[in-house]
């Protein structure tokens, strides 16, 4: 909501804003809006779901942080990318239909696509980070080497 009365410098109401819009214009909106929220959601369930598995499978529980942890960064990372992408067509409508244009992002956006953007960013780090690996107790490193 921010965004599109950002975009007319408060001179419209939203309720004004969406009826100067085509439906057409605002039912894409709302679908591809829709669309966006709805992968959100998909995210979350695959991270609970590979979450719940592994700790089926006995995975002790700094393996699964290891695994779980970098995957919702990236994930929470994705959204407010995605959010970009599916709010940009009815930015543009609301662009080419209303002056005055003064821009499509709110400070509150800034703020949240730069705090999305830096938790995408460590979600990588932590996905691409080389793991350190213990020996098995009782094992030394030198007759680990030994064994490879």
């Amino acid at each position: 909501m921010w965004g599109p009365l950002d975009q007319t410098d408060n001179a419209l109401t939203i309720e004004e804003l969406y009826a100067a819009l085509l439906p057409s214009e605002v039912i894409s909106a709302i679908i591809v809006v829709a669309v966006w929220a709805v992968g959100g959601v998909i995210l979350a369930v695959i991270l609970l779901a590979v979450q719940l598995w592994m700790r089926r499978r006995g995975t002790p529980e700094p393996a699964r942080l290891a695994v779980v942890a970098p995957m919702a960064l990236l994930a929470l990372g994705f959204v407010v990318l995605g959010q970009g992408f599916a709010t940009f067509g009815i930015g543009m409508a609301i662009a080419d239909t209303l002056p005055p244009y003064t821009g499509s992002r709110s400070l509150a956006w800034t703020v949240y696509a730069a705090l999305g953007a830096t938790v995408g960013l460590i979600g990588a780090f932590l996905a691409l980070a080389p793991r350190h690996r213990r020996a098995p107790d009782g094992l030394s490193l030198a007759a680990l080497g030994r064994l490879a």
